[in-house]
């Protein structure tokens, strides 16, 4: 079964194994295809290593945890941010897996360049973290932001995370459950 969340534009996909497989070793646009997807010309704001540490987590963590943790599977998987009305990949975000003993997580995202500041990683952040809270075992969301992603920071503002500590990459951030 495919998990889906949804908003008024957004569609969120939690890509299931042979899909991140796609992902993996054919890249996002085979998988487009696969989904009936808008073909996009995905660009991120970031430095050249962001899409090489992309590839690596998604090879050596994300396939891995999916298939150990199958039936878990969206905890741990790359979702698709999808703009419905073009039908169109236009960002991704994931979760760190589920709640630890500590009752925490965490969560990351990116957004194509051509779609940043329309509030949709707001939208897919706050969809996604609503979702999570449903699993009463979490009590806590987790984000990093580097120390220049002011962009990001607003998204994180937006969506209700407030500042907890500098760390060594950057700002994190925290959501807390509504009581």
């Amino acid at each position: 079964m495919i998990l889906q969340l949804e908003s008024e534009r957004l569609l969120l996909l939690a890509l299931q194994e042979n899909q991140l497989m796609t992902l993996f070793q054919k890249g996002r646009n085979e998988l487009e295809k696969e989904l009936n997807l808008a073909i996009s010309n995905f660009r991120i704001r970031a430095d050249d290593s962001f899409l090489a540490e992309f590839q690596e987590v998604l090879g050596n963590y994300v396939i891995a945890n999916v298939q150990k943790y199958p039936e878990n599977y969206e905890w741990f998987t790359h979702w698709l941010i999808i703009e419905k009305k073009f039908r169109i990949t236009v960002g991704g975000i994931g979760i760190g897996g589920m709640p630890d003993e500590n009752h925490t997580t965490s969560i990351g995202y990116f957004i194509d360049e051509g779609f940043e500041n329309q509030g949709i990683a707001t939208e897919a952040v706050i969809l996604l973290t609503r979702w999570m809270f449903l699993n009463k075992n979490l009590e806590t969301i987790f984000a990093d932001t580097l120390l220049e992603g002011l962009g990001s920071q607003k998204v994180l503002q937006k969506a209700g995370f407030t500042l907890l500590q500098e760390v060594e990459e950057g700002l994190r951030w925290q959501c807390k459950r509504s009581k």
